[in-house]
């Protein structure tokens, strides 16, 4: 069975931006899945492919819209009582492996909400204390996705 982790950083602010940094990493089994840097991580989309199957951008353009990215299929991802499957086109590990990763369904669907909690408690805190934050490596206007988001 895979497992999917992630990280979570927040990077000061650089001198020609004013606003903090939130950098988010998954990884699949230890590896970075960072194949997919020059695309952004929609976690929302990643929230709800732990909930129901279906067909998730999980990696879209940066704009938010995956055709404008050259992205046109969605990780598929289908549910059974204790499985999370995920069948892309293309894997970023070099030893192999098909196009399918099985995720035990209570851990993915734990390490999902933990990500989508993490990132709403940055957005809140900074925003709270005035401070300006943003999600990189995500969509623009993912902060408005994941504020509406129910979790």
């Amino acid at each position: 069975m895979d497992t999917l982790t992630f990280s979570l950083e927040i990077a000061q602010p650089r001198e020609a931006y004013q606003f903090y940094e939130v950098v988010i990493e998954l990884f699949v089994n230890g590896e970075s899945l960072s194949l997919f840097a020059l695309d952004a991580l929609d976690i929302v989309e990643l929230y709800y492919s732990s909930r129901a199957a279906g067909s998730y951008f999980i990696w879209t353009c940066g704009c938010g819209s995956a055709e404008c990215g050259g992205i046109h299929w969605g990780v598929r991802v289908a549910h059974d009582l204790a499985v999370v499957t995920w069948q892309v086109a293309t894997l970023p590990f070099q030893y192999g492996r098909t196009g399918f990763l099985t995720f035990d369904k209570a851990a993915y669907q734990a390490t999902t909400q933990q990500l989508m909690e993490s990132c709403l408690a940055c957005l809140r805190g900074y925003q709270a204390a005035g401070m300006s934050i943003e999600l990189v490596s995500c969509p623009h206007g993912i902060e408005r996705k994941l504020s509406e988001c129910i979790c």
